[in-house]
């Protein structure tokens, strides 16, 4: 039996979670503890089934937090697990606990902003004790140093359970716009599309759904000017938590995934050694990106979108039509037996 702790205990990028199981449970004689705190825990209660444990820990702070780590440290290694696997190898959580292993076991891990390599000390710590990192696009690789690039591997964290969809009534004339999160200024340039919609017509035959919790002033602010424009019964929206399986619904009938990121925009520093998390939604579901032209010089952008430049984005807006899925996502990378491969080559050392 090859034992592996999956530790997420930070209470967030569950959603990178199941495609690792996945993969790794194509190993029969694989045995996966999934250590979380309870936020993390009810989030991942759909694949239960594929986990063989679930141990759930409430994080702690300061000193406490220090205490929490060496004792969970002394579990890992009184239990003989032959790896553990940092879904979020970036916090001081992971840093304490990497420096309690130290390298008594392997650890391997996921760097989610890889902008953590330059003047972290704390992400130095985690480096020295980590077998191998994972970040999430072939294109944060080109942004790796050199000298560290042999510790690094890209994986695809672009599949998820294969539970029941509701059925959704949609107008079979309607084109949907999905713009997946919580509606924040920095993570996504909400403002330039208002100001857009204010100045030229919106086809009627075009909705947008905002998918995600629309709370908050700024939000709100949003809300009110889209209102004010009278295009209401053109946008959705909700003012508490998808759930999860209207969430996925909605995401499988959708035309186009629009990540609203642009180059003069906060969002694009924000995203430039992160990925944004529509990109795999966009991903998983093999849906065409609405995405600025800026982004095209990434392959896996290039072959899978339709783009725009800011002057004539309601011009490509209105103008959209429904893609064939199979004309899409064409390269053996998009499949999961390519990822699966990826992912155990790196943690089983087959490079």
């Amino acid at each position: 039996m090859i034992k592996i702790a999956l530790l997420e205990l930070g209470g967030s990028h569950d959603e990178c979670l199941y495609s690792q199981i996945k993969c790794l449970k194509s190993i029969p004689t694989v045995h996966i503890t999934l250590i979380c705190d309870s936020k993390v825990a009810q989030n991942t209660i759909d694949f239960d089934k594929d986990i063989d444990t679930k141990i759930i820990i409430e994080v702690f702070k300061g000193i406490a937090e220090w205490k929490q780590m060496y004792k969970l440290s002394n579990f890992l290694l009184k239990e003989k697990f032959d790896k553990i696997i940092l879904n979020t190898a970036q916090s001081s959580k992971a840093k304490k606990l990497c420096f309690f292993v130290r390298q008594k076991i392997e650890v391997y891990g996921i760097l989610h902003n890889i902008q953590k390599l330059h003047g972290s000390i704390g992400q130095k710590i985690i480096s020295q004790s980590l077998k191998g990192y994972f970040v999430l696009n072939d294109y944060l690789l080109e942004k790796i140093p050199k000298t560290n690039i042999s510790k690094f591997s890209s994986f695809y964290t672009i599949f998820f359970p294969k539970n029941s969809l509701i059925n959704l009534s949609k107008p079979a004339d309607e084109i949907w716009i999905c713009i997946p999160g919580k509606v924040e200024e920095k993570r996504r340039d909400y403002d330039i599309l208002v100001q857009e919609l204010s100045t030229k017509k919106l086809s009627k035959h075009i909705k947008f759904i905002f998918l995600g919790k629309i709370k908050g002033e700024y939000a709100l602010t949003i809300k009110q000017k889209i209102e004010a424009l009278g295009l209401e019964s053109q946008f959705m929206y909700w003012e508490d938590f998808v759930p999860n399986q209207l969430f996925h619904s909605i995401l499988q009938e959708s035309d186009f995934i629009m990540p609203l990121i642009h180059s003069n925009h906060i969002s694009a520093s924000y995203y430039e050694y992160r990925i944004s998390g529509t990109f795999n939604l966009a991903f998983a579901y093999q849906k065409p990106l609405l995405i600025e032209q800026s982004f095209e010089k990434y392959t896996d952008f290039k072959n899978n979108s339709v783009s725009y430049v800011i002057s004539n984005l309601l011009e490509v807006i209105n103008n959209l039509q429904k893609i064939d899925s199979n004309l899409l996502y064409k390269e053996e990378k998009w499949s999961f037996e390519f990822q699966k491969k990826k992912y155990l080559d790196f943690i089983f050392n087959k490079n």
